[in-house]
């Protein structure tokens, strides 16, 4: 079945195959998707309780290591007071915040401490339960179709990759910020070296978690279609520093006895891991980075 690119409304090409899913790309402005899509039941069956912490077999491709470790919640609470940083300094104010696959609440907690009404969206049931306990006077969906308020803020950190309708999340982001209000989110960047080198086997193509792959370019198409204006991007996830974390393990998941020397190595090249925000990078800096922020603007 013919499909056309959310970004620029182009006729897609096939990709190729992995896990029994084809994927299909925009030979105009990069952008892949899977088609056709996994069924709801299907993805909501990779979200279980071992998505969040692998205590058996289940899903060893999929999600994360642990979401309760103490490595893993140390790096999260670090990433996240960085990320309202930068929210602060963009709309100089706080207020209410929604964040959009909160998974344990980890960046939902910070922002609560630091003064904002946070409320959250998660589909786990054991994770939404463990956010209600640290969002006490805020609310927990379960949808982001259920969820209701106004906000002048919504997150979507690693999560706008693994929806089945990404135009339908961008209406409910609509009916749901404040004029002016601020969007954030992340996911991995394939424009980076890496998914350039290895194509259909780089580690973030995934389906049926994984369903949609972006670029800074051709996610500000996407956003615009919706009202959104982009303020700037910050690349993530330094390819080095990535690659021997996998090979060897770290704190957070100790593959191998090299693993102390991974985690001192990426505690030495810590302030290159992450760049700044800016409003455009060269091409040579946006492939050294496998993840890349987005901060845009709601402006109708």
């Amino acid at each position: 079945m013919l499909i056309r690119c959310y970004c620029c409304l182009s006729p897609l090409k096939s990709f190729g195959e992995k896990n029994g899913f084809r994927l299909v790309q925009c030979p105009k402005c990069g952008f892949i998707t899977t088609n056709p899509l996994p069924t709801l039941d299907e993805v909501k069956a990779v979200y279980s309780k071992q998505y969040f912490v692998k205590d058996g077999p289940e899903q060893k491709g999929f999600g994360y290591q642990d979401v309760s470790s103490r490595g893993f919640q140390e790096g999260n609470k670090r990433i996240s007071k960085l990320r309202l940083g930068i929210i602060h300094d963009i709309l100089k104010k706080q207020g209410a915040i929604l964040d959009v696959g909160c998974a344990n609440g980890i960046f939902l907690g910070v922002a609560i401490e630091e003064g904002w009404n946070g409320n959250g969206v998660e589909i786990n049931r054991d994770m939404r339960e463990v956010s209600a306990k640290i969002c006490l006077e805020g609310k927990m969906f379960s949808s982001i179709d259920e969820a209701s308020g106004l906000y002048e803020v919504i997150t979507m950190w690693e999560y706008l990759e693994h929806v089945r309708q990404p135009e339908d999340t961008l209406k409910n982001v609509q009916r749901l910020l404040k004029p002016q209000g601020l969007f954030c989110l992340s996911f991995p960047n394939i424009e980076s070296r890496t998914s350039r080198q290895r194509k259909i086997n780089w580690v973030h193509v995934k389906p049926p978690e994984h369903l949609h792959y972006w670029t800074a370019s051709n996610i500000s198409m996407f956003l615009s279609r919706f009202g959104f204006s982009v303020i700037g991007f910050r690349y993530i996830g330094l390819r080095w520093s990535l690659e021997a974390n996998r090979k060897f393990g770290g704190c957070s998941n100790p593959k191998t006895p090299l693993w102390p020397v991974t985690s001192i190595l990426s505690r030495m090249f810590k302030s290159l891991y992450n760049t700044p925000m800016k409003e455009e990078f060269a091409a040579s800096i946006r492939r050294l980075y496998e993840g890349i922020e987005v901060y845009a603007r709601y402006i109708g």
